[in-house]
C-alpha cells in the first residue's frame, strides 16, 4: 500500500513537473506547446484552465505586435508629412539669407512661410485630435443642436480660403433641422470636409452644403463641382495618409479625422460623384437620443 502511494505520488509530481516546463516554455514564447495532454483529476482541471490563459495571452500579444507595427507605421507618416513642409521652410529661409531680392521678392518669400506654417500648425492640430480620439481620452457631449448653427461653424475658419482660391460656399438648412451629436466636434468634421472640397474647386466655382431631416435622421450633404472622386481612389477615401495619385493635394488626414468623428457621434459619412461631375459627401446622423 505504502509503496503504490509512493508509486502514485511519484507519478503526480512528474505530471506537475512536466507541465511547470510546459508552462516556462511558453512563458518563453514558444508557441508549439500544448497544454491539453494532462487527463486525469484536479492536474487535468488545472492544465485547461492555464491553456485558455495561454490562447488569450497569446491573441493579446497577436494584438499588440498588430498595433506595434500600426504605431511604427503612423510614426514613418507622420515623420513625412511634416518633412515635406519644414524642407520647404528651410529652404526658402536659405534663400532669404544668401540672395539678394528685391521687396517684392521678400514679400512673396514671407508669404510662401506664413502659408507653410499655417499648414504645418493644421497638420499638428489633426495629428493630435486624431490621436486623442484614439486614445479615447474624449468623450463627446452629445445633444440635440441646430443644423443651422453647426454650418455656421464649420464655414467661419474657411472663408478667407474659400474668397482666396474664389470659390463660394453656398449653404441651404431646412429650417428647424438639428442633430443629436458633440456639435462643436461635428464642426470640426465638417470643417475638413469642405476645406477638402475647397482645395479640389476649380476657381469661380461654388461648394454647396446643405441640411434637411426625415422623421428617422438627418442627413448633411457637402458638394463641390471638381473633377470628382476616380473609381481607384473611391475605396481609399477615408483612409489615413492616403494621397490621390491623380490629385496630391493635401496630407490625406483631414477626411479621416471627419470620419472617425462622425462615427464617434453615432453617424455615418459616405462619399460619391454627382451625375454632373464634382464629389458629394454624405453625413447620415442620428436627428434625436
Amino acid at each position: 500500500m505504502f509503496a503504490e502511494k509512493i508509486f502514485f505520488d511519484k507519478k503526480k509530481y512528474a505530471a506537475i513537473a512536466s507541465l511547470s516546463s510546459d508552462i516556462d516554455r511558453v512563458l518563453h514564447g514558444i508557441d508549439s506547446v500544448l497544454l491539453n495532454s494532462y487527463t486525469e483529476g484536479e492536474l487535468s482541471i488545472l492544465s485547461d484552465e492555464i491553456s485558455k490563459l495561454t490562447i488569450r495571452m497569446r491573441e493579446q500579444n497577436a494584438l499588440l505586435k498588430q498595433e506595434k507595427l500600426k504605431l511604427a507605421n503612423a510614426l514613418a507618416d507622420i515623420s513625412h508629412q511634416l518633412k515635406t513642409p519644414l524642407t520647404s521652410m528651410n529652404l526658402i529661409i536659405s534663400i532669404l539669407s544668401e540672395r539678394e531680392l528685391s521687396r517684392r521678392e521678400q514679400i512673396n518669400y514671407l508669404r510662401d512661410m506664413t502659408e507653410l506654417l499655417s499648414r504645418t500648425q493644421w497638420l499638428i492640430d489633426v495629428l493630435l485630435k486624431i490621436s486623442q480620439l484614439d486614445a479615447g481620452v474624449i468623450t463627446m457631449d452629445r445633444k440635440r443642436a441646430d443644423c443651422a448653427e453647426l454650418i455656421a461653424r464649420a464655414i467661419k475658419p474657411l472663408e478667407i480660403a474659400a474668397e482666396l482660391k474664389l470659390v463660394e460656399i453656398k449653404a441651404t438648412v431646412a429650417a428647424g433641422a438639428g442633430f443629436y451629436g458633440d456639435i462643436k466636434w461635428c464642426a470640426e468634421a465638417l470643417e475638413n470636409i469642405l476645406k477638402n472640397c475647397i482645395e479640389h474647386a476649380p476657381e469661380n466655382s461654388a461648394v454647396r452644403i446643405s441640411a434637411a431631416e426625415n422623421p428617422i435622421y438627418t442627413e448633411i450633404v457637402v458638394s463641390d463641382s471638381g473633377s470628382g472622386i476616380s473609381s481607384e481612389d473611391m475605396p481609399n477615401i477615408f483612409d489615413r495618409f492616403y494621397r490621390s495619385k491623380r490629385n496630391s493635394a493635401g496630407y490625406g488626414i483631414g477626411l479621416a479625422l471627419a470620419k472617425q468623428i462622425i462615427i464617434s457621434n453615432g453617424g455615418i459619412i459616405r462619399a460619391e460623384n454627382s451625375d454632373n461631375g464634382g464629389a458629394v459627401f454624405r453625413i447620415i446622423i442620428n436627428k434625436g437620443n
